[in-house]
Protein backbone atom coordinates (compact mmCIF):
# COMPACT_ATOMS: atom_id res chain seq x y z
CA UNK A 1 0.00 0.00 0.00
CA UNK A 2 2.88 2.10 0.39
CA UNK A 3 4.75 1.53 -2.37
CA UNK A 4 1.65 2.10 -4.49
CA UNK A 5 1.10 5.87 -2.39
CA UNK A 6 4.76 6.80 -3.21
CA UNK A 7 4.32 6.01 -7.21
CA UNK A 8 1.05 7.66 -7.11
CA UNK A 9 2.25 10.84 -5.72
CA UNK A 10 5.56 10.76 -7.86
CA UNK A 11 4.34 10.25 -11.14
CA UNK A 12 0.79 12.07 -10.84
CA UNK A 13 0.82 15.57 -12.72
CA UNK A 14 2.26 18.48 -11.04
CA UNK A 15 -0.04 21.30 -9.94
CA UNK A 16 2.16 24.03 -9.46
CA UNK A 17 4.65 24.46 -12.20
CA UNK A 18 7.73 26.73 -13.01
CA UNK A 19 6.11 29.11 -15.03
CA UNK A 20 7.22 32.41 -13.83
CA UNK A 21 5.01 35.21 -12.80
CA UNK A 22 6.66 38.53 -12.97
CA UNK A 23 4.86 41.65 -11.82
CA UNK A 24 1.62 39.46 -10.05
CA UNK A 25 -1.16 41.25 -9.35
CA UNK A 26 -2.34 41.38 -5.68
CA UNK A 27 -5.94 41.22 -6.81
CA UNK A 28 -5.62 37.89 -8.61
CA UNK A 29 -9.67 36.40 -8.30
CA UNK A 30 -9.14 33.05 -7.49
CA UNK A 31 -12.38 32.13 -9.11
CA UNK A 32 -10.56 33.15 -12.35
CA UNK A 33 -7.34 31.45 -11.46
CA UNK A 34 -10.24 27.92 -11.31
CA UNK A 35 -12.25 28.88 -14.33
CA UNK A 36 -9.13 29.22 -16.67
CA UNK A 37 -7.86 25.34 -15.29
CA UNK A 38 -11.37 24.54 -15.89
CA UNK A 39 -11.05 26.23 -19.30
CA UNK A 40 -7.53 24.46 -20.25
CA UNK A 41 -7.45 20.56 -18.70
CA UNK A 42 -3.41 20.47 -18.09
CA UNK A 43 -2.51 23.88 -16.92
CA UNK A 44 -0.73 24.33 -13.52
CA UNK A 45 -1.91 26.91 -10.87
CA UNK A 46 1.22 28.88 -12.02
CA UNK A 47 0.10 28.68 -16.05
CA UNK A 48 -2.98 29.90 -14.91
CA UNK A 49 -1.79 32.85 -12.34
CA UNK A 50 0.01 33.90 -15.10
CA UNK A 51 -2.61 34.12 -18.20
CA UNK A 52 -4.81 35.69 -15.73
CA UNK A 53 -2.11 38.48 -14.43
CA UNK A 54 -1.84 39.17 -18.49
CA UNK A 55 -5.56 40.01 -18.73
Amino acid sequence: MLLISISCTAFRAPIIGDTPVLDVATSIDPREVRRYREDNPGATISDAVAAVSRR
